[in-house]
């Protein structure tokens, strides 16, 4: 097959991506057989969560790269292109190399009837082979028991967080989606936790059940917010590996310091790379660090953020609070099924005062109007517009001229949007 055409199957997995999606690993372990083992020649971090996962991830690879290590990362899902997903020192594939491994991967993905996850899975495990990387950091895609990239056998695992999203297909409760998430941890190896309530002793549990090695936000790593700004933080963290403080982070909220936390109690975890703990290399990595579509400011008017299921809703509307209270906040959202669009609803009341519905671009958005009727029911007024520029429209028009727009719900809209204003995928992220 020929690199073309290599490309033209891979953009075509990509649009039927949730319709051909395909949890477990037997199927993608052939695959990786049939291509001599990429996932056996780079070492790696696997992270999951349900919110901050792709932070932590992003946070862990600068810093590891800024300590000198060539790092490879894994991230999902893209906001303008496919190539955002698969990065080496933080500069994204090139399509060349896209289209040269391509031409490897395409009959092998045929064969073995590979979704688009499992697609780009391969394909990022064969680039960081390719380009010698030293250590790869892999974002899972969805849960983790049964998600592609727990082929890897990883160094470190890290959950971020639990809580209540894809229940659809992780499971109805809290500990259900735990235990999930806890199926990325191994025998003997650390296993680090910023997950707090019942989804931390859920994976506590599970630590002791497969005999890893815990490490806890909050107990054997501890941070400090020292200055708190509108576009991001200074803080301090003690570990048995670090004792650092005034770490600069430029990403915006709160949230993000706990993330930047958890890759740091990580990060010291990873005793195969001695310079990781190195002050200047930490401080360098979380400084640099550009992670787009996370409470971005991306003009005067206009804040994006990825924000698409309660928690990270939460956090939003503390944002808001406290850095934007006295302006008028008009959301423009979109959200797509298997999601929670009442419970989003109800944690932003209060911090946005009008709403404008649209879909996002995906086969599986809601439909706006059954989305505008969920924050009807919350008290929210919510008006319905059917593209995504008119509904900015509307929405900079209600706000007016001091106002504040946040587009939020799904990051398939945040990309859209970003389209929409001519931004260019990201081609580093330091």
């Amino acid at each position: 097959m020929s690199p073309r055409a290599g490309v033209r199957l891979l953009t075509d997995l990509m649009g039927r991506e949730w319709s051909g999606m395909k949890l477990g690993l037997a199927r993608f372990r052939g695959l990786l057989a049939a291509l001599d083992h990429p996932e056996a020649r780079t070492p790696a971090v696997l992270v999951g969560g349900t919110n901050g996962k792709g932070s932590v991830a992003a946070a862990l690879a600068s810093m590891l790269t800024a300590a000198g290590y060539r790092t490879g990362l894994y991230s999902s899902p893209h906001l303008l292109s496919y190539r955002e997903r698969v990065r080496v020192d933080g500069r994204a594939i090139r399509p060349a190399a896209v289209a040269a491994a391509m031409d490897v991967l395409a009959p092998a993905l045929k064969a073995h009837g590979s979704s688009f996850f499992e697609a780009m899975t391969a394909l990022a495990l064969v680039h960081f082979a390719r380009e010698q990387a030293q250590v790869a950091v892999l974002e899972v895609g969805i849960g983790g028991a049964l998600d592609a990239t727990n082929v890897v056998d990883p160094l470190v695992s890290v959950v971020v967080s639990v809580g209540l999203d894809h229940m659809d297909v992780l499971g109805p409760t809290i500990a259900h989606i735990a235990r999930d998430k806890a199926g990325i941890a191994r025998p003997g190896r650390p296993f680090a936790i910023g997950a707090t309530g019942p989804g931390r002793t859920e994976l506590l549990a599970a630590a002791d059940a497969v005999g890893a090695a815990p490490l806890l936000l909050g107990a054997d790593g501890r941070y400090r917010i020292e200055e708190l700004r509108a576009d991001g933080s200074r803080f301090a963290f003690r570990s048995d590996a670090f004792a650092l403080t005034h770490l600069e982070l430029g990403l915006a909220g709160a949230h993000q310091v706990r993330n930047a936390a958890c890759a740091l109690l990580a990060l010291g975890a990873l005793r195969e790379f001695p310079a990781a703990t190195g002050a200047a290399g930490v401080r360098h990595g979380l400084a640099r660090l550009h992670w787009p579509g996370r409470m971005e400011r991306v003009a005067p008017w206009l804040m994006v953020d990825g924000a698409h299921n309660a928690a990270g809703a939460r956090v939003l509307a503390a944002h808001l609070r406290r850095f934007h209270g006295r302006q008028k906040v008009v959301a423009v959202t979109g959200m797509v099924a298997g999601k929670r669009p009442r419970a989003f609803a109800r944690a932003l009341r209060g911090a946005v005062q009008a709403v404008v519905v649209t879909a996002p671009p995906s086969a599986r958005a809601i439909p706006a109007p059954a989305l505008a009727a969920e924050w009807r029911s919350t008290g929210v007024r919510a008006r319905v517009e059917p593209d995504i520029g008119s509904a900015l429209d509307r929405a900079y028009a209600a706000a007016g001229a001091h106002g504040l727009v946040v587009a939020c719900g799904s990051l398939y809209l945040v990309g859209e949007v970003l389209r929409l204003l001519g931004r260019r995928p990201v081609e580093s992220i330091y």
